[in-house]
Order: structure tokens, then C-alpha cells, then sequence
């Protein structure tokens, strides 16, 4: 009679037959997943993009999910340790964690209406205004000052940073924001794993696009994300037969 730990002869066949591989489930398509990033942050800072509605309404991080075609590759945490010695052996200890925090990279097709390229510098200028983003004619002798505060006050403005204090509610939503990507089951569309980074931001934002008149090819934008740690979710109740 096999052991508890070994498979037994039957057991052995089995494994032979292209059926046993039936009653696994399905495997994974890399295809199957979104990008979604919450409208509560485009909330935040009253995004009023050119072109385009906002994605600050009822569905807007699923619509916003449609100009996300490169996805971020899927974080990794490992555990750090560190060797007791003794005679000429080793016995090991884990002594904390890297990799929980870190950065990604997430791009797209870059359509006419500029919608993800200019919410992206939006976003970003928030946290640090650089000033590069202005939406004056470029006759106007105010082209320059979009660094100002929008009220009377004159003052220079930086962004909101991450810190919130008592008179500034809104740093408080661009700190404690969260992107999430999720990916899907292939008959039911349903979320098997739901990656969410927490504290995430846009570092910078790129033009990746080769301008040419050889050939015609798609427009690119991308942006690159600093997040302080990411959870993992994987929802029971996974239908498979």
C-alpha cells in the first residue's frame, strides 16, 4: 500500500492520460485584464480636460481603462535574511521584506484628443506643479503664470504634495490614492486577481513616439508610477465546471 506521501500505482497512470489535465481549471490569458485608476482623483482636482468628458463621472475609470494597453509588469515581494554561524554551519533567519514598494510604468495609444496624455499631467502637476501644462492661447500674456494660485493671493503654487493638514483636504485624496489592476476569467469575465497599489502618484510622463514621414504608426503616451506597497486579492467562488 502507498504512503500518505507517495502516489500510488493507479495514481501513476493517471497521470498519463491527457484527461487528467481536464479537470484543471483554465489557464490564464494574458489578455484578460484593466487597468483602472478611481474618478475620485480626477475629482480631487477638478480635472476639465480640453477635449474630452471628464473621467470624473459615473464609469469614467472604465473608460479610462480603454486608452491603458500596456500594463505594468506584476509587483514580486521577497524576504530578506541573514545567516547565524556556528562551526561551519548556517541557519538561517528572515529578517524583513523587499519589493513591497516600488514603481511601474503604464502607457497607451495616444489619441487625438490628447485625453490620457493631458489627465496624466494633470494628475501629476497636483502633486508637483511643473508648469510645463498650460491651457492659454499662446498670445496671452498670462501663457507663463499657470504656476500662480487660482485665487487672488498671487502665491506660487507647487502642487498639494502628498501631506494633508487641516486646511488642505485635497493632498489628503493624492496621498491615499490607489491603481488598480484586475484581471478577468476567460468564459465569465469575472475578476480572478485584483492587484491594488497603494499610495500611487505619477512620477513622470512620457511622449514615447517617434515622429516620422517614412510610416505611419499609432501615437504613444506612458507615465511612470512611485507606490509605497500593494495588496493582492483573489475573490472566492470561482466557477470552473
Amino acid at each position: 500500500m502507498a504512503s500518505n506521501n507517495t502516489i500510488g500505482d493507479e495514481g501513476k497512470k493517471k497521470l498519463f492520460f491527457g484527461s487528467a489535465v481536464d479537470s484543471l481549471a483554465d489557464p490564464f490569458r494574458t489578455t484578460r485584464w484593466r487597468m483602472l485608476i478611481s474618478t475620485s482623483i480626477f475629482n480631487a482636482f477638478g480635472m476639465n480636460l480640453q477635449n474630452h468628458d471628464q473621467f470624473n463621472v459615473q464609469d469614467g475609470e472604465s473608460e479610462f481603462a480603454l486608452y491603458v494597453q500596456d500594463p505594468p509588469a506584476l509587483p514580486s515581494v521577497g524576504l530578506t535574511d541573514a545567516a547565524l554561524h556556528y562551526m561551519g554551519f548556517n541557519k538561517w533567519y528572515p529578517t524583513g521584506q523587499g519589493g513591497l514598494d516600488g514603481e511601474f510604468t503604464i502607457g497607451g495609444v495616444l489619441t487625438e484628443d490628447m485625453a490620457p496624455l493631458e489627465s496624466m499631467l494633470e494628475w501629476r502637476n497636483m502633486v508637483y506643479n511643473t508648469g510645463e501644462l498650460t491651457k492659454a492661447n499662446r498670445s496671452d500674456a498670462n501663457y507663463d503664470t499657470n504656476r500662480i494660485a487660482k485665487d487672488s493671493s498671487n502665491k506660487i503654487s507647487l502642487g498639494l504634495g502628498q501631506q494633508a493638514n487641516w486646511t488642505n483636504t485635497t493632498a489628503k485624496l493624492l496621498r491615499n490614492q490607489t491603481v488598480t489592476i484586475e484581471l478577468y476569467d476567460w468564459m465569465y469575465g469575472n475578476c480572478i486577481l485584483s492587484i491594488t497599489y497603494i499610495n500611487a502618484w505619477p512620477k513622470q510622463v512620457s511622449l514615447p513616439t517617434t515622429l516620422t514621414y517614412q510610416q505611419a504608426e499609432l501615437g504613444k503616451w506612458s507615465a511612470k508610477f512611485r507606490y509605497d506597497r500593494f495588496t493582492m486579492w483573489i475573490p472566492g467562488g470561482y466557477i470552473y465546471k
